[in-house]
């Protein structure tokens, strides 16, 4: 399924999906989005350490290191997606047909 489509039919509005040694997830909650970035390192899934900007364009760079835009939908996929780095821009692909509900997340 494409993002939408699993966002639609996921009753807690999230989703992720995996590319290489890569996932990303996003979550879509009350008055927010979040987009969160991982690298497999052997045994867990981990964030990129992060240093620098923590407000651009609208998005703020979380504690957790998650991108967040306040918005009610997925109207800011295109601004998440922008202000993401460009070596992530190709993990936030809404019409790519391998996002799986976040229920399916293993080894957080």
């Amino acid at each position: 399924m494409n993002l939408l489509q699993v966002i639609r039919s996921d009753s807690q509005q999230s989703a992720y999906r995996v590319v290489g040694t890569q996932r990303i997830i996003v979550e879509l909650g009350e008055h927010q989005f979040r987009v969160l970035i991982q690298y497999w390192n052997r045994r867990r899934w981990t964030i990129p350490e992060y240093k620098g900007v923590r407000y651009l364009n609208g998005v703020l760079r979380d504690g957790d290191g998650s991108w967040v835009v306040v918005c009610d939908d997925l109207t800011a996929l295109s601004c998440a997606l922008s202000c993401l780095p460009t070596i992530y821009q190709h993990l936030l692909t809404p019409d790519s047909d391998d996002w799986q509900p976040s229920e399916g997340l293993k080894g957080g």
